[in-house]
């Protein structure tokens, strides 16, 4: 992609040297934009060999709601290897008085209420906290219990609530949650005008402590990595008559030769809007992550626009901190030197019942071609 190229000469040319969070040392430039027309091809960088397949399956990970890094792995994509969880972590924490009736149930095989009767019946026989320090512990002693209970803290692959979950389940102060990717198919499709169709995935209750590792944040009930692309909208632009009658006269067979009546009934079946988006990304890995990004928001844009009966428009990349680090210098550079292949061609097989619906399977890429791969170390 000549985008691409554009950009990383810019920030060779412009950028600033500077630290961050991983001590690998970054150049980079702060506020930055690049526009890709979906209609003239699918915007996958060609200078490198990129993983198609991660792209796909993170998406589709991401619009499921997953926040299990095991559900990736399991076929064979590592993208998020260095940030989750390796093994099930287990605590000890004090026994409460709900254990002590769950415990008594289990080994009496009584019902709940008969082990909350028997713990009122033995309270009296307590006659002091103070060996103790609170009553479930005391219970507990007077029962034979254990004063402490070993409990998961966290799951082997767990990245805490990160995109899939601030997307399907962002929580609100009453309880509930909101599935902010339905809204948007509901409301493109009822109220397209609309200048809400955005999802957010930046939760500041949720953010990570930047003290601390990302398995500690997971452990602690946080992200294990802030979210990069933390804002997109839609926007549902109006396709012209003449543009219309263009789509229908190469898409639809015998279009050209059809009668009047024919002609208007084929139109009709034109969609009426393209559908764009714009992500706003506030810290972007130029080398790594940015192919990544753009392919991955490309796809949704596609398969948004597939849901709501649309074309796939513009997608807007719109950047804050852009930057490489400095040890992708070199194949940044070398990328420079390669002439971008044409864009190859994004077909999806079917159109799934949901947005939620899409497998790996339905995407195709054709005429997909590439220069060799280039190794990027990933930096944490």
């Amino acid at each position: 992609m000549h985008q691409l190229k554009v950009l990383y000469q810019h920030i060779l040319d412009n950028g600033n040297v500077r630290g961050d969070r991983t001590g690998t040392g970054t150049i980079g430039v702060f506020g930055y934009m690049n526009r890709y027309d979906l209609q003239e091809g699918f915007p996958l960088c060609t200078t490198k060999k990129t993983f198609v397949r991660g792209i796909f399956e993170e998406l589709l990970w991401f619009l499921r709601g997953s926040t299990s890094n095991l559900e990736l792995t399991e076929v064979g994509v590592k993208i998020w290897n260095e940030w989750a969880l390796e093994t099930d972590v287990y605590e000890d924490r004090p026994v409460t008085i709900e254990d002590v009736v769950s415990m008594l149930c289990a080994r009496e095989g009584c019902t709940r209420e008969q082990a909350q009767s028997q713990l009122r019946l033995h309270l009296a026989k307590i006659e002091s906290l103070e060996p103790f320090g609170t009553l479930a512990e005391a219970q507990a002693e007077y029962f034979g219990f254990p004063k402490t209970v070993r409990v998961l803290k966290g799951s082997a692959g767990d990245l805490g609530p990160i995109y899939g979950k601030q997307w399907r389940s962002w929580p609100t102060p009453d309880g509930r949650t909101i599935d902010q990717i339905s809204e948007i198919v509901e409301g493109l499709r009822k109220n397209p005008y609309s200048r809400r169709h955005l999802v957010v995935a930046w939760n500041p209750a949720d953010l990570p402590d930047e003290s601390v590792s990302p398995q500690q944040n997971v452990l602690n009930g946080k992200m294990a990595l802030a979210p990069c692309h933390c804002l997109f909208q839609f926007y549902a632009r109006p396709i012209d008559s003449a543009t219309r009658a263009d789509i229908a006269s190469t898409t639809i067979p015998g279009y050209a030769e059809m009668s009047p009546e024919d002609t208007e009934a084929a139109l009709a079946t034109v969609p009426k809007f393209y559908l764009d988006c714009l992500l706003y990304q506030r810290s972007c890995d130029a080398a790594l992550g940015l192919p990544f990004n753009i392919a991955s928001y490309a796809l949704l844009n596609t398969m948004m626009a597939q849901q709501v009966g649309m074309l796939p428009g513009e997608f807007i990349h719109g950047f804050g901190d852009l930057h490489i680090y400095r040890n992708h210098l070199d194949g940044i550079k070398e990328q420079l030197k390669r002439t971008p292949c044409k864009l190859p061609t994004l077909r999806i097989k079917r159109v799934p019942e949901s947005i939620f619906d899409y497998k790996t399977e339905d995407f195709e890429l054709l005429d997909y071609e590439c220069h060799p791969a280039i190794k990027f170390e990933i930096s944490v």
